[in-house]
């Protein structure tokens, strides 16, 4: 594997790299102690490949989603993927707990918005807004999609899908949630969320 690592001249197989990323490089593992090395790499062609290179020993403890495709095991040693399918990306009903859970943490952390809005911390009242406060309401917005559907629709990767699965009048709200950096639009962006 190592090999590989340090000499990637064998990319160009593939053809040519417009921009590649390796997150396991930025870790502080030792190549001694890596178990995994992902190449993430998009190519002038358009495709995208997402390569991770695994030791054969370690290749039983290798933990898959339930979307990955066996593309060629030359030496069997991989037993068989089933067929991909969404189960690892499925809307999972709230329990109550974790519905109120989701509620409590929407209401609390938007005390946190309001505090950065009135102290005009603008990064502050952007952060909260635009992470906890909406991962929150992109939950309950998946609930409410999965609920209309008997949770078989896919909201997809950050509900990407969103606009396919909301009425027409509830998108318009929800696009009403998003601003600029004008405290006056934040203030109605909070208010719309």
């Amino acid at each position: 594997m190592d090999s590989f690592i340090q000499e990637r001249g064998w990319i160009r197989h593939f053809g040519e790299l417009i921009i590649m990323q390796t997150p396991d490089e930025h870790t502080k593992l030792t190549s001694t102690s890596r178990d995994r090395f992902a190449f993430l790499m998009l190519f002038t062609d358009g495709n995208r490949i997402d390569l991770t290179l695994c030791p054969t020993e370690n290749i039983a403890n290798w933990h898959r989603d339930s979307l990955s495709v066996l593309l060629l095991d030359k030496d069997g040693l991989v037993k068989p993927f089933p067929s991909p399918i969404l189960q690892d990306y499925e809307t999972v009903p709230p329990t109550a707990q974790t519905y109120a859970d989701a509620c409590n943490e929407f209401w609390w952390v938007s005390t946190y918005v309001a505090k950065g809005l009135w102290r005009h911390e603008l990064p502050y009242a952007k952060f909260m807004l635009d992470r906890p406060v909406r991962d929150m309401l992109h939950l309950m917005l998946e609930w409410r999609i999965g609920i209309q559907t008997d949770f078989t629709a896919d909201p997809g990767k950050q509900v990407k899908y969103l606009e396919k699965h909301l009425e027409p009048d509830l998108w318009t709200t929800y696009i009403q949630t998003f601003a600029d950096a004008d405290y006056e639009h934040l203030w109605q962006s909070q208010r719309s969320t």
